[in-house]
């Protein structure tokens, strides 16, 4: 958590980098994203928090569009016309947006009046969104807030290159943006200047026992499950805090 604190005090400075949280399954990856987001609400810093899923491959981009939703301020029950009046409005309010921002936004969160879009090839569109969205990602970072991203593992390759576009809008400014994944997970940015890697390690078996003991202490059901599941040591740390353990 210090980890996280001091790249959220490099934020604050306008020296943001990107933190990528890596971690094999149970190892905690959520419940520190989880806790550092809970910290940052408490002191009125917003927080876009996403994750891919597991079928992501088959619904490509979606953790992308959920990010672009949330800073556009559109809820998931907006009928088309509110959202493209939010867009509208988001837009005039961080000002001078790319030429063609509006239709092409509405376009790509699919609530676009009827009729055609500006002409563009399919490349030169593509572009476009990606200028209109490393706008939209760097307007908003003028101000302090922090996108989590999870689970990156399951991340499609579509939405890779929107992934690079807000690396691009957000190292340096006042955004932190956190992305968890797991060790298979391999891309080119985070060996780019701006990337710092924490690691969770998988704890051995008498740190686990010694851990499980402080915790649960002799729930003998819990130790198994503790131990055995890959989830186990994370929802294990949870307990305290939702008052499980009496």
């Amino acid at each position: 958590m210090s980890d996280l604190e001091s790249s959220l005090q490099a934020a604050l400075r306008g020296e943001s980098h990107v933190v990528g949280i890596c971690g094999s399954a149970g190892s905690g990856k959520s419940r520190l994203c989880y806790e550092f987001a809970e910290r940052c609400r408490r002191i009125h810093i917003p927080v876009i928090e996403v994750r891919a899923q597991p079928y992501g491959k088959a619904a490509p981009i979606q953790p992308i569009l959920e990010v672009v939703r949330l800073l556009l301020g559109i809820s998931s029950g907006d009928d088309p016309t509110t959202a493209r009046s939010q867009v509208a409005d988001c837009l005039e309010k961080l000002g001078s947006p790319p030429e063609n921002a509006l239709p092409i936004l509405c376009d790509f969160l699919g609530v676009a009046e009827s009729g055609p879009v500006p002409a563009m090839t399919p490349k030169m569109r593509h572009a476009a969104l990606l200028d209109i969205i490393s706008w939209l990602v760097g307007g908003h970072a003028s101000n302090p807030y922090v996108i989590v991203m999870e689970d990156l593992h399951w991340l499609d390759d579509a939405s890779e290159t929107f992934l690079e576009t807000f690396w691009d809008s957000i190292v340096g400014s006042y955004a932190l943006m956190i992305v968890n994944y797991r060790p298979t997970y391999q891309a080119p940015w985070t060996d780019r200047e701006g990337f710092h890697l924490l690691e969770l390690k998988d704890l051995d078996g008498v740190q686990i026992d010694e851990f499980i003991s402080s915790v649960i202490g002799s729930h003998q059901i819990w130790q198994t499950y503790a131990v055995e599941s890959p989830t186990g040591q994370e929802a294990t740390r949870s307990l305290p805090k939702r008052s499980f353990i009496l």
